[in-house]
């Protein structure tokens, strides 16, 4: 769990200072509250990524790499979308 935090912590200041620069901008807090909510993207992120590998390999016998791959594009794509509706 602690590299999972570390991982969301490092992608966080990437978009910060990055991806979304052009929209991060304003005091310590609206920092901490954009924090929370990638936080909470990221572990909802997660759950979605487990459901989408076990549904599919275990429902309908995928192999488990595959899987893995589309769950892992899926949620990226999520991710992402989630991360430009609520910078800024």
């Amino acid at each position: 769990m602690l590299s999972t935090e570390v991982a969301i912590i490092n992608n966080f200041t990437w978009n910060e200072v990055w991806t979304f620069k052009d929209r991060a901008h304003g005091s310590w807090r609206d920092s901490l509250r954009r924090f929370s909510k990638f936080n909470l993207g990221r572990i909802l992120g997660m759950i979605i990524s487990v459901g989408l590998l076990t549904l599919l390999t275990e429902v309908f016998g995928i192999h488990y790499l595959i899987s893995n791959l589309s769950a892992v594009i899926i949620v990226f794509v999520i991710n992402y979308l989630i991360s430009g509706a609520y910078i800024g």
